[in-house]
């Protein structure tokens, strides 16, 4: 395709659609770029860009039915108005918008400029202000060759005094005749030169006829400007519009799809979670699954960090700024984690020296709505009766409580409670259990458990659908191989 060909096709479709009908095109074009580029470069993506295709197309045909198209429309309209909470949400904490999300905003903003064009479109009339002049042309040379005709009947019989009129032999014709001769006759002479009163021929457009109106760009009843445009370029505009709306509906519904398949694959990552919110469970676990071993090497390091980080590599840190252990900041890596995972709808146990929200006893589940259903917690000293490892584990395993349990070291109850866990965890591997949302096991402690146990504990956690977390101190030495995600290393 040549240049001058481009040049022709973008002028025609300026002409058609003006400013914002063709920023819509462009900028559906611009999100279908995007979407196939990031649908390359990240893995697992070009089948889940090839179904949320499909699944828009039959979307956008059940749109164009009447009844269950209105009802369908609601819904997508709700998924619309949630994807823009949450990349609010999103952006007012200061966090790098994901690419997909920046084209499903293109593709909302192409969705307004697509209707407002239609609107626009709407707007043109079919200039047949040529086609009229030719048929008044045509109308005039009708008449005049029809008198000719009835003309060369007479007899051509002529005095000094006759006009036109009176140069024909009357004899012979009929009224209807005569008025059409006469019509032929005055056809050529100015309608102020005429003789007697005026009257208007009933074949002849009428002055205020709303062609006329369509004609001179203006609305008759409503005064509203209209824009012209010939009639095939009238023709094509709509046929555009039609077109524009279709792929317009197509791309957004797509990168919607595309946006909640990003938002899931995310989700089960363990940082870098958009808005985690409590939909946790066996179905996303399925398509997108989670590792269940990670190893934070540096406890100074903090999550927006740990979101840099490779999926199995490490996070740029500078070791010198790392924060000191006595009392958690906001920034604590440990708080922070565990509170995406009670936004994310799962249980914990920390095992801890100190509690990181000592003055509060539940954690809120949904980003806003935090009291709406909020996750108990309980914090107590290990061997006590509130943290006995059974009533640990079981209420930990249904998700009705979280707990925190403090502990010095890794000698004397931490120990003890630790085996429970682990017998526990042991009699659910003999039977296939798993548990339906995820369970964090976070050990925060100065020592790390013997290698041998961490191996068991890696094993037992995968199979059980548990998550173990270990936060590594100067004094522990917890063997990295081990774990399936390390950061800070």
């Amino acid at each position: 395709m040549s240049m001058a060909s481009i040049q022709s096709i973008l002028s025609k479709l300026y002409l058609c659609f003006e400013l914002a009908g063709t920023a819509s095109v462009a900028l559906w074009v611009i999100v279908w770029i995007g979407l196939v580029v990031w649908s390359l470069r990240t893995r697992g993506m070009r089948v889940c860009l090839a179904a949320a295709l499909l699944i828009a197309l039959v979307v956008v045909y059940a749109l164009m039915v009447p009844h269950a198209g209105e009802i369908l429309a609601i819904g997508v309209w709700a998924a619309i108005i949630a994807a823009v909470a949450v990349i609010v949400a999103w952006a007012k904490q200061a966090r790098e918008l994901p690419p997909v999300f920046a084209l499903l905003l293109m593709a909302i903003v192409a969705l307004g400029l697509g209707r407002w064009n239609s609107a626009n479109v709407a707007m043109i009339r079919e200039d047949r202000s040529a086609e009229l002049a030719a048929a008044r042309q045509r109308q005039i040379a009708a008449r005049q060759a029809e008198a000719k005709e009835l003309r060369s009947r007479a007899a051509r019989i002529q005095f000094a005094e006759d006009d036109a009129n009176d140069s024909v032999d009357a004899a012979g014709y009929n009224k209807d005749e005569l008025a059409r001769i006469s019509s032929g006759a005055a056809a050529q002479e100015p309608e102020y030169r005429k003789r007697g009163k005026k009257k208007r021929d009933a074949n002849q457009i009428g002055a205020n006829s709303p062609l006329l109106d369509a004609a001179a760009g203006q609305d008759n009843e409503q005064g509203e400007r209209f824009r012209l445009l010939p009639g095939a370029d009238y023709v094509l505009a709509n046929q555009l519009d039609i077109m524009n709306r279709f792929m317009v509906w197509l791309t957004l519904v797509t990168a919607l799809l595309v946006a909640v398949a990003e938002y899931l694959r995310r989700f089960n990552n363990t940082f870098g979670s958009i808005l985690p919110l409590p939909i946790s469970g066996r179905a996303v676990d399925a398509i997108w699954p989670k590792t269940h071993s990670v190893l934070i090497a540096d406890c100074g390091l903090r999550i927006a960090d740990c979101r840099n980080s490779n999926w199995a590599g490490e996070a740029k840190h500078d070791p010198s700024s790392r924060p000191q252990r006595n009392g958690r900041a906001a920034g604590d890596p440990v708080a922070e984690y565990l509170d995406i995972v009670v936004h994310k709808g799962e249980s914990f146990i920390l095992l801890t020296g100190q509690d990181p929200w000592p003055t509060r006893s539940w954690l809120g589940r949904l980003p806003l709505l935090k009291r709406l259903w909020p996750m108990r917690k309980i914090a107590g000293r290990a061997g006590t009766p509130a943290c006995e490892g059974m009533l640990v584990f079981e209420s930990a395993w249904y998700g009705r409580y979280s707990f925190v349990i403090l502990a010095d070291s890794l000698n004397g109850p931490a120990a003890e409670t630790l085996g429970q866990i682990i017998e526990m965890l042991r009699m659910r591997y003999r039977t296939r259990a798993k548990a339906r949302r995820t369970v964090h096991l976070v050990w925060d402690l100065p020592e790390a458990p013997p290698a041998g146990t961490v191996d068991e504990l890696i094993f037992l956690c995968r199979e059980a659908n548990f998550k173990f977390v270990a936060v590594a101190n100067d004094q522990a030495r917890w063997p990295a191989e081990a774990f399936e995600e390390t950061h800070g290393l």
